[in-house]
């Protein structure tokens, strides 16, 4: 009995003390699946501290066009726009939030994959696809820890046909204390829905529409 009491002893204790060790390796990154749409958890699933969105920070989600224009309502077939995430909290405590991480998905009303995620920086990257959804989150060097208030996450995403329909992204964001544990982290969760820009009409011309350059007078048909 005693060996096997022995065994049982040092199985608790490698398996308590591998628990930092896994939670430290989210700083690297979250698991795929874990953007709070569409039935995803979010990374309450793994940090527990406020209830989600129970405290007194955001996570937001702003899209900007080629020429740093914010967008607001709608995308064009094929454009690169780039996302910024904002992983925010202002509140104070004896440990107050400083190390930041988030995830993100596009995806169409019927929860299929749209237009394609690209990290522009070391701060962001593709997590592994799952059931053929793309997912983008924090690296190590993004979760900028010491940082106090929040960090911005930038990152791009080419827009797909406009015929996808509307666009919704689902963010989840983790204002963690850096305490290398589950405890005292606060997790945030938003979702952003984008239109497609409508289609203009078919170019035509119309009779008498073509002139002549010299005359100005009008073209036979």
């Amino acid at each position: 009995m005693k060996p096997t009491r022995k065994i049982h002893w040092w199985q608790l204790i490698l398996a308590v003390a591998s628990v930092p060790i896994l939670l430290y390796a989210f700083s690297s990154g979250p698991p795929s699946e874990h953007t709070g749409g569409f039935g995803e958890p979010t990374c309450t699933e793994c940090h527990i501290g406020t209830a989600l969105n129970g405290g007194q920070g955001s996570v937001t989600i702003a899209i900007r066009d080629s020429g740093g224009v914010e967008v607001i309502s709608s995308y064009a077939s094929g454009q690169s726009y780039q996302i910024t995430v904002r992983v925010a909290d202002p509140q104070r405590t004896s440990a107050s939030q400083s190390r930041w991480g988030f995830e993100l998905s596009a995806r169409t009303l019927a929860g299929q994959q749209t237009g394609s995620l690209t990290p522009s920086n070391n701060q962001t990257q593709l997590a592994p696809t799952f059931n053929g959804i793309e997912y983008i989150e924090h690296t190590t060097t993004g979760t900028r820890a010491g940082t106090t208030l929040g960090v911005n996450f930038t990152f791009n995403w080419t827009a797909p046909d406009i015929s996808a329909g509307p666009v919704i992204f689902h963010a989840a964001g983790n204002a963690a204390n850096n305490s290398q544990t589950e405890l005292g982290d606060r997790i945030y969760s938003t979702s952003l829905t984008i239109q497609p820009q409508a289609s203009g009409p078919t170019p035509s011309i119309s009779d008498g529409g073509v002139v002549n350059i010299a005359t100005t007078a009008p073209e036979p048909a």
